[in-house]
């Protein structure tokens, strides 16, 4: 994320996306200046979709449409110089299957969309482990 001389991380949420706690995130903060935000949401129970803000974010941060890359894992996934989205359907026992979406954005040093693409398959795997899905 850059050269620094201090490195702070700042956790909020937990990684556990109940009901009760329907996100997280972790930002990584180098010298004071923020380098790197990764968030996980669970979309409201009144059936509201989150992507679709992210989706929103990802046109203004990429310039419209411009740069974006679709992702080969998850749902809606893209990736483009300042960050990525994905969403997918965790299922795991006794709990109704939920809607999850992960989304990170930052400036790595070098090649943006393969790092955050990278990233973001290792943010997807993590999280579909961490919550217990299943399948």
């Amino acid at each position: 994320m850059g050269e620094g001389d201090e490195a702070t991380l700042n956790v909020s949420g937990g990684f556990v996306l109940a009901r009760e706690n329907q996100s997280a995130t972790c930002r990584v903060e180098v010298d004071g200046e923020g380098r790197f935000l990764a968030e996980a949401k669970r979309p409201p129970v009144d059936g509201g979709t989150l992507l679709s803000a992210a989706e929103q974010d990802a046109r203004a941060g990429a310039g419209a449409a411009a740069g974006q890359e679709p992702l080969s894992f998850g749902a809606k996934g893209r990736v483009w110089a300042g960050g990525a989205v994905v969403g997918f359907t965790c299922r795991r026992q006794p709990e109704e299957p939920f809607e999850v979406e992960l989304k990170i954005s930052g400036r790595p040093a070098a090649d943006d969309q393969r790092v955050l693409g990278r990233l973001m398959r290792q943010y997807f795997d993590a999280a579909r482990q961490r919550l217990r899905c299943e399948g």
